[in-house]
């Protein structure tokens, strides 16, 4: 297995050297991405036809970007899941292979053949992500698969992270994935779960070559702390890397939430969707040099947002979030207490290897309101959350419009993890309006730290984490560490 995937990095480079420049660093490249509402209630084959003949539409279209992607699920829908005969919505994928077109190739299935031939027909596009059910032997995984532009098999994902409706139906893959670009940039690709699990999200970035991340997503959006927005622009601030990431539209079932996230404040763009449909998000993102994460707290950090978010908070309050779960695993204060004319918490307290520390400053108004605020300490969670009342964290995750009068002048939250560096924690907001917060971040050894300024409409701010196999970590660093070595002495002597 390590022989031949240093072939496929070697491989990868000679493609680039083939059919593509390199694009400057802080110059950019056009993304184009997709939340995405797939074909359903059809057969097996009509679903995966309708959906792949929207995909060489879109390709169709003038003024290709470099990148194009679609969402996980996105070519078989993910009714495929509770379908009877799931295999009907499975293929044969080829082994990577850079070099090898498969556009007429009359040897494999007839919708790689036809993604394959979209792709290598158009100009500029160079990266075509799409999401399939592959079939090996009995086995189906969950696969992200990377056209380069000459209609070839650039990388292939099997998603790790199943959740719980894939568990018992899919298999899961062992291995993380970066792959090389013609234009240079090196990108490692993930699938809606992984984003919570060191291994592969953090593991990919080990490859310090990587400062991009593809992640297709089903995600179901849970508030407070698990919406889709807010995670999504966590990872990228946490590791100082571009996102970029491609939903399935459905709201009404909680999912929907597509975007590109950067370090670069002119690359930050977010979708929530309101009803089911296909809203294109494009931006054009900047080549990074390398991995910008903010880790010094001694040093000044510098607040970021997302702009250009879609719909209205009237819009987006039709946009389902699955209500809090688990809510006995949480410790819990109210920031108010019984005194009106209190304008401040202060506290420190745990909850098995996290201790939190919260400073929070906000205006009398906050008590006019029906929903409270809740200081709240898990083994994972760390943060202020909105609760429709004070009497059960089973309501908290309020969306209540009211949260816009509610006025927080500052808000310093910090974290200390025991054995941080064992597991993957990101600093997550999420407003009013599913969109993340603009707040300051800085990420030390043993603890995380972030503030925000005078906020309102506030569901969630702070930390989530989650734990991951220590052997499995491992195994894939030790693996990327030697392809990195490989490729970088192939590069030199060339």
């Amino acid at each position: 297995m390590l022989k031949l995937t240093l072939c496929l990095c070697l491989c990868a480079y000679l493609a680039q050297e083939t059919h593509g420049q390199a694009i400057p660093i802080g110059s950019p490249y056009q993304v184009r991405l997709f939340d995405y509402s797939p074909a359903k209630d059809l057969t097996p084959q009509e679903v995966i036809q309708n959906n792949v003949r929207y995909i060489v539409t879109e390709m169709d279209k003038p003024a290709n970007p470099e990148v194009l992607i679609f969402p996980e699920y996105g070519i078989t829908g993910i009714d495929a899941l509770t379908h009877s005969n799931i295999s009907a919505f499975a293929i044969k994928i080829p082994d990577v292979d850079p070099g090898k077109a498969l556009c007429q190739a009359f040897s494999v299935d007839p919708t790689l053949n036809k993604l394959a031939c979209g792709i290598a027909t158009k100009t500029p596009l160079k990266v075509l992500v799409v999401n399939l059910l592959e079939i090996v032997d009995n086995d189906i995984y969950n696969t992200n698969l990377v056209f380069n532009e000459i209609g070839a098999i650039l990388a292939k994902y099997r998603k790790i992270n199943l959740n719980d409706a894939e568990k018992s139906i899919l298999k899961a893959g062992t291995e993380p994935v970066t792959f090389l670009s013609s234009f240079g940039v090196t990108f490692g690709l993930i699938t809606s779960d992984d984003i919570l699990h060191k291994t592969p999200s953090q593991v990919i970035l080990r490859d310090r070559a990587v400062t991009d991340v593809i992640m297709t997503s089903a995600w179901q959006s849970e508030v407070p702390f698990y919406s889709a927005i807010g995670l999504q622009d966590g990872y990228s601030r946490k590791n100082g890397i571009n996102l970029l990431v491609s939903s399935i539209s459905d709201p009404a079932n909680y999912r929907g939430g597509s975007g590109t996230y950067s370090v670069d404040p002119r690359g930050n763009t977010a979708y929530v969707p309101r009803v089911p449909g296909n809203q294109v998000v494009s931006d054009r993102l900047r080549v990074l040099e390398r991995q910008l994460p903010e880790r010094a707290c001694s040093e000044q950090i510098n607040p970021r947002s997302l702009g250009n978010l879609t719909g209205r908070v009237s819009d987006i309050n039709a946009h389902k979030t699955k209500p809090m779960s688990n809510t006995d695993q949480y410790v819990a204060k109210s920031i108010l207490g019984t005194d009106a004319s209190k304008t401040s918490f202060n506290d420190e307290f745990c909850k098995g290897r996290v201790c939190c520390k919260f400073d929070v400053q906000f205006a009398t108004e906050i008590y006019n309101i029906k929903p409270v605020y809740k200081a709240v300490v898990s083994d994972s969670t760390c943060g202020i959350i909105a609760c429709d009342n004070d009497d059960s964290i089973a309501t908290c995750g309020s969306r209540d419009n009211e949260l816009s009068r509610a006025v927080f002048n500052k808000i310093t939250i910090e974290a200390k993890f025991e054995g941080k560096s064992a597991y993957q924690y990101l600093p997550v907001s999420t407003n009013l309006d599913l969109k993340n917060v603009n707040f300051m971040f800085c990420d030390g050894s043993a603890s995380m730290k972030l503030e925000v300024v005078s906020q309102t409409g506030l569901v969630y701010l702070g930390f989530i984490g989650e734990t991951t196999s220590a052997g499995q970590s491992i195994a894939s660093i030790s693996l990327l560490a030697v392809v990195s070595i490989v490729l970088a002495v192939f590069k030199l002597s060339s």
